[in-house]
């Protein structure tokens, strides 16, 4: 009998899955934690097709507030990861279906939001989200 409770089970756990039942985990990880006020992009920014809900503060750079959105289909799916840089001059957002996203905002700097592998000769300005010149960092 041991067995058939078994079968039963593996069998019911093949139905979730291909069913799109079972939980799926986030590429990244900060959009777990509930959203704060100060993850909310500023109201004078043109947030595009992001969903208000998702967004979160990152850091801040010497230049640059870092935030990461996300953008939902119909049914409230994630359908692009956005990254968004925020100056006193600019605002830059890529968003894409899939990670790594990337701006390069002043031909000297990278930021990427690449979920928890981040690229090689980076550093990190949260579990998800690095920097290639390590000189845009504040130390305030």
């Amino acid at each position: 009998m041991r067995s058939g409770v078994r079968c039963v089970g593996v069998l019911l756990v093949g139905v979730l899955l291909l069913s799109g039942c079972a939980p799926t985990v986030d590429l990244v990880p900060e959009f777990s934690a509930p959203q704060t006020p100060a993850d909310q992009l500023p109201a004078s920014i043109d947030h595009g097709a992001i969903d208000e809900s998702t967004t979160r503060y990152i850091d801040r750079t010497s230049e640059w507030d870092v935030y990461i959105g996300r953008t939902l289909d119909k049914d409230g799916e994630v359908w692009e990861y956005c990254l968004v840089l925020i100056s006193d001059i600019e605002d830059l957002t890529q968003c894409s279906t899939r990670l790594p996203v990337t701006i390069d905002p002043d031909g000297d700097t990278t930021v990427t939001l690449a979920g928890p592998e981040g690229p090689s000769e980076s550093s990190s300005l949260s579990d998800s989200v690095y920097l290639v010149n390590e000189q845009l960092f504040c130390d305030v």
